[in-house]
């Protein structure tokens, strides 16, 4: 396996928005009608909206050696730099410069196969590299193996406050997590 950057080029462009709406849909669907899942695909995965995802945050791809132009990743991973959640309110506690995981996601089939370590690893030691002292993100409540896979890496939940926000005409409550890097 490879970690390849995203660029901003159509062809990346075309390759993420069809990869994360493939890993939401398969990660949520059961919990949302196919009107709603298809209207939040529509607006978050949209090409400008990836475009502009790749222009402001780091997005990585993560590819099995054989893709070797980056045609059919396996999963991907968005990064903020320097981004700080509200709840972080204790700065001794998760120390500034902070980095938020926005969006995690491996292909359903590639699941427990070790790709999800492999890339949670990845961005682990660039977070170190740019000194980042704290890493966080939000996880639906739902999202059960999700959040057990963050755990494997000391990323735990850091509040009982939830955050809501909308699937189509759905809701979806999320939770904060976070660990601090050495």
């Amino acid at each position: 396996m490879r970690v390849v950057p995203a660029l901003p080029t159509d062809r990346h462009c075309a390759v993420m928005s069809s990869l994360a709406a493939q890993t939401f849909s398969d990660t949520f669907a059961h919990l949302h009608s196919a009107s709603d899942l298809h209207q939040f695909i529509q607006t978050t995965y949209s090409l400008d909206r990836i475009l502009k995802d790749i222009q402001t945050d780091t997005v990585f791809f993560l590819c099995n050696d054989e893709d070797e132009c980056t045609a059919d990743p396996i999963g991907y991973c968005q990064i903020r730099w320097s981004v700080r959640h509200a709840v972080l309110v204790d700065t001794e506690e998760y120390p500034d410069p902070c980095a938020e995981i926005r969006r995690f996601y491996i292909k359903k089939d590639q699941h427990r196969t070790g790709a999800g370590t492999f890339l949670m690893r990845f961005i682990l030691e660039r977070a170190k590299e740019r000194d980042v002292r704290t890493l966080w993100l939000t996880a639906m409540a739902e999202n059960h193996n999700a959040i057990a896979f963050y755990a494997r890496f000391g990323i735990k939940r850091i509040t009982d406050e939830t955050f809501v926000y909308k699937v189509g005409n759905d809701f979806q409550v999320s939770t904060a997590f976070a660990t601090k890097l050495a």
